[in-house]
């Protein structure tokens, strides 16, 4: 037996044999043979020489084992615990997710309606200041076209015009500052002539004109039917036009009306009065009362648009069933997502 072979199994013996050996006999060799154990540590020897390990190793063994299996057995506690973490984690993040797309979306709408706010408060504040600049203005209606070619111009042609009509005082001074037909394309002869608008120094001398003209109910002039209304501004005239449908009716089934600045329609029906705000609150009413009229769909009021914008539920509601969401939103967190797993 070689000296590498005795010590490569020098490291299997025993370490208290090993130390008792070298304290004794000063070696590992020389103390196998003094002690008869030569023989049996040869036969260890060619046992080790083997692939298997040495049977002084099977308590180690054993106890590796055993630690091996308490390590898989943390570690599969572990890994519990990380998968468990991991499925709360995603559902902390489809959770912000679903929060991330309803603030999202709520902003959008937040300034869709907040845009909508504005164009609605700055057309009202424009109406207002156009109605308050039209507040000495007087349109009369039904005059023939060319009907001022014959005066210098159409100032001196609607003194003329009010002063016969209305039987005024022919020394009495309207103080017109300006006149003109209405800016629009000259109709043809089988139409409808454009109307006059006048604008009055005074604002008493426009109102004492047509609370005269209103008094007379009718005014005629050269064979012609004449009115006189206040100049209203287009959205106000709109809104009124709206209106011709139920005043048709109303006249046909002699029902007394009135018209109410800027767009109502106050109705003096045998059981009361009622005052209508707009076209659509009139027909639907005039319709339940027995009228033969069609009720027209009224639009949404700008509280519905609000809360059709802005007041979306997301998330799960008390059934657990999840709203749908917008497309745009969830393609860019789906995205996100998949930027994340990479």
């Amino acid at each position: 037996m070689s000296t590498s072979i005795v010590f490569w199994a020098d490291e299997y013996i025993p370490e208290g044999v090993r130390n008792w050996a070298c304290q004794n006999t000063g070696g590992f060799e020389s103390a196998c043979q003094n002690t008869g154990v030569f023989e049996r540590w040869r036969t260890g020897i060619q046992v080790l020489v083997k692939p298997s390990l040495p049977y002084t190793d099977l308590a180690s063994l054993e106890k590796i084992l055993n630690k091996l299996r308490e390590f898989r057995q943390d570690n599969s506690l572990q890994l519990r615990d990380i998968k468990d973490e991991l499925n709360k984690s995603n559902k902390r993040i489809e959770e912000a997710e679903q929060r991330i797309e309803a603030a999202e979306t709520r902003i959008q709408n937040a300034e869709e309606v907040v845009e909508e706010l504005l164009q609605e408060h700055l057309m009202a504040r424009l109406n207002d200041q156009e109605g308050r600049s039209r507040r000495e203005n007087i349109r009369i209606y039904g005059v023939p076209g060319g009907s001022e070619e014959s005066f210098p111009d159409v100032t001196d042609f609607l003194e003329h015009l009010l002063k016969s009509t209305l039987d005024l005082d022919p020394s009495l001074e309207l103080n017109i500052e300006r006149a003109h037909r209405a800016l629009a394309p000259k109709p043809p002869e089988s139409a409808k002539p454009r109307s006059i608008v006048a604008r009055f120094l005074s604002y008493k001398t426009k109102e004492a004109i047509i609370k005269q003209a209103w008094a007379r109910k009718r005014v005629d002039w050269q064979g012609n039917r004449i009115l006189s209304d206040h100049d209203y501004s287009p959205d106000i005239l709109q809104q009124r036009r709206a209106l011709q449908e139920a005043k048709k009716v109303l006249k046909e089934n002699d029902v007394t009306f009135q018209m109410r600045f800027p767009g109502k329609l106050r109705v003096f029906y045998s059981d009361g009065t009622r005052v209508y705000s707009s076209a659509e609150e009139a027909e639907r009413d005039m319709a339940e009362r027995g009228f033969s009229i069609t009720a027209t769909q009224s639009p949404a009021t700008l509280m519905e648009r609000i809360q059709h914008l802005s007041w979306r539920k997301i998330g799960n509601n008390r059934r657990g069933a999840t709203s749908r969401t917008t497309a745009n939103y969830k393609e860019r967190l789906q995205t996100f997502r998949r930027a994340v797993a990479l």
